[in-house]
């Protein structure tokens, strides 16, 4: 699939015919830009060791960013560095195959992008497609399954937007593919953008038109995101979406466009000797400003997404820049050690394998925590790409395999078939197994269902009621109540505080500060028959009200918290409706790397302060329709903290419920509700 084109621009580059041909990286997804053999056709650009460096630190960023290193708390960015290289690397590609022949091969392009990237990407799927009949939650397979289907036909992004699942959301059972959405967002790329740079050269093929379309295109994208952003809102939508997020694609290939038209600048005036000493320069501050980002940056910073990205793709085209200048530099010299590049190497099968292994090796199934699980994680992560890039990758990207290209085209779908097949199967069959393994359990103590049930059960309070409710509305459609499950994220009882978390003083939501006109609008949705309160972490904080400080469980303190319940219940109550309060449950959250080696909150003195105010709370006001139900004589009849009930994981994070552990609980809870 080959366009012949008419007339070509002088000022498109030809890059010397007599160079040594060197397939380059061209996905953010890395790929070290290594000489290839005779079966790898196409254009070619030199082989820069920097890059792989490159690589290397955007892979490490990401994956001590998901490790939970606060001292990398801009790891995220890993991903756009990506972006950038991937920009950059394609573009340059199709100016050089432009500028040389007057064709782009299509065909040969997406053949050899598929060669590079489904092998990993196959070994990956069936990774995980274990980690679901052996690790993830029965309520996870169906996710799981549309996941990765989404994930095969590279629209994983989308998927995710379209089913509300935040990146951001900690308070429930990561999707193993959660990682996939920037793959995706490559391979929507790949796709479309040799159609959109061909159009452009056959309509007026000049690199200055180039550069301007191509930076105008991250101006608008950028510009996109923060039209669309929400301040105060889960931020996932611009975060995922490909529009908003081409900006640093986009600012990869202006720089493709603006270092080739450099190059032919000096060619035609004979000028050979690059001014490189600039770029260098320039490279220096990009890289200060990238650094500083990855180390300093919150993923939620609302400045990130009013410019932010777009400032963290200038800096990483900066360091780009430098990085393939000719002749040495500190920035050159900085990212090629041999085991610098080797991470490079391999970093594309490290990305894909990194996110499922951090969720196999948790605290409770390795022992380990903090610093000793991260440097787990990451070896046996490193592990897997290492033998995915030397069994299988490197092979078949260099023509090693028993498809020619041609056969490719039949194996390469066919593939994606028994893929999507297999996690068709993966649900059922383990569905059918965890019914086999319930029958033949232990007893459950979990009483049989009221014939009288509340018809509606508003259900409020903090992160723990949100997860609470997740698995109450599994249990309510089975016993025909109808659930409304209206948990706020990080919201306690305080408005206009600063609350202490893991040593570090904190400003409420501003979310969080309209808590009781939020609870006002619930009630008149929902006209509930009972109202479950919940709260845990977010009520046993030290607190700083007004300027004020009221460390938890002073005279003070109990009195501001009371108050607040107070208002709560009178507004759940102004409809009639009766309100049963849940104790607040102990917890035990895992160390991780970075953060506090004990928080406050998981102090069990401080949750049962808590809930002694509310059994004095509840005795002035049983006559009036206000209950106390004691989830921790469920959850801890020993008085200490515990993550399994009759065979049932709790809590993935020593905090917040999993859907089966919720159901659990509310078949246990439902028949103490009134009525």
């Amino acid at each position: 699939m080959t366009h012949a084109v008419g007339k070509r621009a002088s000022d498109l580059i030809r890059l010397e015919a007599r160079r040594p041909p060197s397939k380059p990286s061209v996905s953010g997804s890395p790929e070290p830009s290594r000489p290839c053999g005779p079966s790898q056709s196409g254009p070619s650009i030199p082989y820069q060791p920097a890059l792989d460096g490159l690589r290397a630190v955007a892979v490490l960023a990401v994956l001590l960013y998901h490790g939970g290193a606060t001292w990398m708390r801009g790891g995220f960015l890993g991903v756009d560095l990506f972006f950038v290289l991937s920009g950059y690397l394609i573009t340059t590609l199709l100016l050089v195959e432009w500028g040389r022949s007057g064709d782009i091969g299509l065909r040969g392009f997406w053949i050899r992008r598929a060669r590079r990237l489904l092998p990993a990407l196959a070994l990956v799927l069936v990774g995980i497609a274990v980690y679901a009949f052996a690790v993830a939650q029965r309520s996870q397979l169906e996710q799981i399954r549309d996941d990765g289907l989404a994930t095969i036909g590279y629209v994983a992004n989308w998927r995710f937007i379209l089913s509300d699942q935040s990146y951001f959301e900690q308070f429930a059972a990561p999707s193993p593919f959660r990682h996939m959405w920037s793959l995706a967002i490559e391979e929507q790329f790949y796709l479309l953008w040799p159609f959109l740079v061909l159009g452009l050269l056959r309509w007026r093929a000049q690199l200055r038109l180039a550069t301007r379309v191509f930076v105008g295109g991250a101006v608008v994208s950028s510009l996109l995101m923060a039209v669309l952003y929400q301040p105060g809102r889960d931020p996932s939508r611009v975060y995922y979406g490909t529009d908003t997020r081409a900006q640093a694609l986009l600012i990869g290939a202006s720089l493709a466009a603006i270092l080739l038209r450099l190059r032919t600048s000096r060619t035609s005036s004979r000028e050979h000797k690059p001014r490189s000493a600039p770029w260098v320069r320039a490279g220096l501050v990009g890289a200060v400003v990238l650094l500083g980002m990855l180390i300093a940056t919150k993923d939620t910073a609302e400045w990130m997404y009013r410019g932010g990205y777009l400032l963290a793709a200038v800096a990483c085209a900066l360091v780009i820049a430098a990085a393939v200048q000719p002749g040495r530099s500190f920035v050159r010299a900085a990212l090629s050690p041999e085991p610098l590049r080797y991470v490079g190497k391999i970093s594309y099968g490290l990305y894909l394998w990194h996110w499922p292994i951090y969720l196999t090796l948790t605290e409770d199934r390795t022992g380990l925590d903090g610093t000793p699980l991260l440097l787990t994680r990451i070896l046996l992560s490193v592990g897997f790409a290492a033998v995915s890039y030397h069994l299988v990758e490197s092979p078949i990207r260099h023509g090693q395999w028993p498809f020619p290209a041609r056969r490719a085209l039949v194996v390469i779908p066919a593939t994606a078939a028994v893929l999507a097949a297999l996690f068709f199967v993966v649900p059922v069959v383990r569905g059918t197994s965890d019914e086999v393994a319930v029958a033949s359990g232990p007893t459950t103590t979990i009483p049989d269902t009221p014939t009288v049930v509340p018809a509606r059960v508003l259900v409020v309070g903090d992160s723990v009621a949100k997860t609470l409710g997740d698995g109450f509305e599994r249990g309510g459609n089975a016993a025909g109540v109808e659930i409304f499950n209206r948990g706020q994220l990080a919201c306690g009882l305080a408005q206009h505080a600063v609350l202490e978390h893991g040593g570090v003083f904190k400003p409420t939501e501003a979310t969080c500060d309209e808590w009781p006109t939020a609870w006002e609008g619930y009630v008149a949705e929902a006209t509930p028959v009972v109202s479950v309160v919940a709260f845990d972490v977010f009520v046993v904080q030290d607190l700083e009200v007004e300027g004020e400080g009221l460390p938890f469980a002073t005279v003070k303190s109990d009195r501001y918290l009371m108050g607040q319940l107070t208002r709560g219940v009178d507004i759940l109550r102004a409809q009639g409706g009766k309100v049963v309060l849940l104790t607040a449950p102990y917890n035990q959250r895992p160390v991780v790397v970075g953060q506090p080696s004990k928080f406050d909150e998981d102090d069990r003195s401080r949750i049962n302060h808590w809930n002694n105010l509310l059994v004095d709370f509840v005795k002035d006001r049983a006559d009036v329709g206000v209950t106390l139900v004691d989830l921790n004589a469920y959850l801890s009849p020993d008085g200490e903290y515990t993550n399994t009930v009759d065979g049932v994981e709790l809590r993935y994070d020593g905090v917040h419920f999993n859907p089966d552990a919720a159901e659990l609980i509310f078949q246990w809870l439902l028949p103490q509700l009134p009525a």
